[in-house]
């Protein structure tokens, strides 16, 4: 799982891919863009900070609850960003691990706030990647619930809004606070650029 950004006309989001060859990827999203649609991609790979850039068409959308979102076929992608995809694959294969986590999760104390229809709730970020993040929540939402969070950064800045899908409930008998883990699914260019230069700030 990675962050990519995708664009469909004037339409820009910040979400995440579960899965990438070096034909296309698959990107999360609830509100899919139609099949046939053609679509620009940034990809942020684990081994640089800049994406690999890319063009394809959408060649299928699901939006089924567990995992929304659209397959794209690469109509365009430079040379160097199929040399890095094939790096990402080849250390997939070679761990066994087809579903590797790209990016390593970073402990963090961050305060989210979760809107809810009895309310608004308070909670804690007990650790986050540029493709999700951990919260510790009492009463967790359904797995693949979808659900907006506002993270508080300490840059100064207002709180940063992302949509969020939970992907892993724990519940705590480890001795660990209870909460769920979620992947981005709705973010800005704002959102990517203040966590980025929160989580990676060499790189800035």
């Amino acid at each position: 799982m990675f962050p990519v950004r995708f664009a469909e006309g004037e339409r820009v989001v910040q979400t995440t891919a579960d899965e990438v060859t070096e034909d296309g990827t698959y990107v999360i999203s609830t509100t899919p863009p139609d099949i046939g649609t053609g679509v620009t991609l940034s990809l942020y790979l684990p081994d640089a900070a800049h994406p690999v850039n890319a063009s394809g068409v959408v060649r299928t959308a699901e939006r089924g609850e567990q995992r929304p979102g659209f397959g794209v076929e690469f109509s365009a992608l430079a040379d160097d960003g199929l040399v890095r995809i094939r790096k990402v694959l080849q250390l997939a294969q070679s761990t066994g691990a087809p579903n590797l986590r790209a990016f390593q999760r970073t402990p963090v104390e961050l305060t989210a706030v979760i809107t809810t229809p009895k309310g608004t709730v308070e909670t804690r970020i007990r650790d986050i990647s540029p493709a999700g993040m951990f919260i510790e929540m009492e009463k967790m939402p359904a797995f693949a619930a979808v659900f907006p969070v506002l993270i508080q950064l300490p840059d100064g800045e207002p709180p940063l809004l992302v949509t969020v899908q939970s992907v892993r409930h724990e519940t705590g008998a480890s001795g660990r606070p209870a909460g769920v883990g979620v992947r981005f699914v709705g973010g800005t260019d704002e959102f990517r650029v203040r966590l980025d230069a929160f989580l990676r700030p060499d790189l800035r």
